[in-house]
């Protein structure tokens, strides 16, 4: 089935030594705008400054907790077409002089961390998305679960992150919204997010720990002091 084209931003980096990391870690945001196809040609250049710099703010924010182990290495720009894949080569933005997390201490393995989940608008399928955070040294409760300071603060980082990546994107596409990719409908569809949701259960990238009960902070544009989901 048939997609909407839009820009698929993978940020990425590694654990261990720069110069010879251990692992490599990353996540996807998706833009676009709801109904409408991607009016950009492929090639076109859109990661831009401030883009680079929300990056490695948000690896470097201490309220973060992200591991002295984590360093950015880049950000690709795939343009995605109606099929569902790449259109051309990437655009690639090497992060100079990668920057490391704040944090001292391992908490958890490397190969464990948070999920935020992304909430689009509407009904059924496809309405929701999700990203995985490199290593944390996590405050843990008694129960097993990120404690609810810790999770308020990566909410209110991923939200300033997030609000600082659509702005970069926007200098060159004004009507981009960070959105939900799917594959639902003749057409297929990209819904703008309107919630996202810290989870606080850590789990691993391969699958849910599902043995203790979830209560993610969701938060809106609302309450998040930023303007991510900007309608």
């Amino acid at each position: 089935m048939p997609y909407t084209p839009h820009w698929l931003f993978s940020f990425r980096g590694g654990l261990g030594p720069i110069a010879d990391p251990t692992e490599e870690w990353s996540f996807g945001l998706r833009f676009g705008v709801p109904g409408v196809a991607n009016p950009l040609v492929p090639g076109s250049r859109i990661i831009t400054g401030p883009m680079v710099n929300a990056f490695q703010a948000l690896i470097q924010d201490t309220s973060m907790s992200f591991l002295a182990a984590v360093h950015t290495r880049e950000i690709r720009a795939y343009h995605i077409g109606a099929n569902g894949k790449i259109l051309d080569t990437p655009v690639i933005e090497v992060i100079p002089s990668p920057n490391t997390g704040q944090a001292s201490g391992l908490a958890v393995p490397w190969q464990n961390s948070l999920a935020i989940t992304f909430k689009a608008g509407a009904l059924g399928k496809g309405r929701f998305g999700r990203i995985y955070l490199p290593p944390q040294n996590y405050s843990m409760t008694p129960q097993g679960t990120v404690a609810a300071e810790s999770a308020t603060n990566y909410g209110t980082g991923v939200s300033s992150f997030l609000a600082a990546i659509q702005l970069g994107v926007r200098t060159q596409w004004p009507d981009a919204r960070l959105v939900v990719a799917g594959k639902t409908g003749p057409l297929g569809t990209i819904r703008r997010v309107e919630e996202l949701r810290v989870g606080k259960v850590v789990d691993t990238q391969r699958r849910r720990r599902r043995s203790i009960p979830e209560t993610p902070l969701v938060m809106t544009g609302a309450s998040a002091a930023s303007s991510w989901n900007a309608a």
